[in-house]
């Protein structure tokens, strides 16, 4: 269920962000309705347009860690994103039955009483942070009577959605990252960083992932997450199902805004 009187709240908490609230405000001109969806495990802000599409296509974009860190060793105290590309890939999408999903804690669902910065950092890809999305993807999916799910997820949101794509049923399931780190141990290994301890990891899934159509975008300028990580995932994951592409003047955060709606549909399986 959800509670739409919260979209007005949405918009009030972001106002100090003149870049976050212009995106926000060409997400409702694009007919996109800000509401919270409200999970077993935690409140979502979520931005909507889900009309009616029996056997259709649903496109869910689930957003980036935000500002999880203030430094390194000091966590933010809000990690609502300054630069929300996921909702700006969103907007863009003039597709009729479209989902952005905000993780947890991040815009109004950072009053939610059940927010610990560990959701935000360590344990971001907790199972129930998972648990929660899933239960918004399917709510979603029911009321839209879409047939088709499209996760398209933006640097932690697109290791997200690789975990969220290996509970779907592959012939209807696609999957989109953008800078995502996909392989957590290596990640986390090459930034010399600790573990995210209390996380899933898509690199535990790779069975039910090999059968997903999957393409992955990287930045050939990103040093947060580099192409070679991407690469990696490619290589081990086995099967003929993913594709990368690397984007070689795009860097972790920029341009991926301005990718167009057709950039972002995986291939089919061979």
């Amino acid at each position: 269920m959800t509670r739409n009187v919260w979209g007005l709240a949405l918009a009030a908490l972001v106002s100090a962000c003149a870049g976050r609230e212009s995106v926000i405000e060409r997400a409702q001109q694009a007919g996109l309705a800000p509401q919270v969806i409200r999970t077993p495990g935690f409140d979502l802000a979520a931005w909507a347009r889900l009309p009616v599409v029996p056997g259709g296509r649903l496109t869910v974009y689930i957003e980036g860690d935000g500002l999880a860190w203030l430094s390194r060793g000091r966590p933010s105290s809000d990690p609502t994103p300054r630069d929300p590309v996921a909702l700006a890939l969103a907007t863009a999408d003039d597709s009729p039955a479209v989902l952005y999903l905000a993780r947890p804690c991040q815009f109004a669902g950072r009053a939610d009483p059940r927010c610990e910065v560990r959701y935000w950092t360590q344990a971001r890809f907790a199972p129930e942070v998972v648990e929660s999305a899933a239960w918004a993807i399917d709510w979603a999916m029911r009321r839209s009577q879409a047939r088709t799910l499209l996760l398209v997820g933006y640097s932690g949101g697109g290791t997200l959605a690789a975990l969220l794509a290996a509970r779907h049923p592959a012939a209807h399931t696609e999957l989109t990252t953008i800078a995502a780190p996909l392989d957590l141990d290596r990640w986390t290994g090459m930034l010399g960083v600790s573990a995210l301890s209390g996380s899933l990891s898509p690199t535990s899934l790779r069975t039910e992932l090999q059968s997903v159509p999957q393409l992955h975008l990287a930045g050939g300028r990103d040093q947060t997450v580099p192409p070679a990580l991407s690469r990696h995932w490619v290589d081990t994951l086995g099967g003929q199902c993913a594709t990368l592409v690397v984007l070689p003047e795009n860097d972790h955060s920029c341009c991926w805004a301005q990718l167009p709606r057709t950039m972002l549909a995986p291939p089919s399986c061979p």
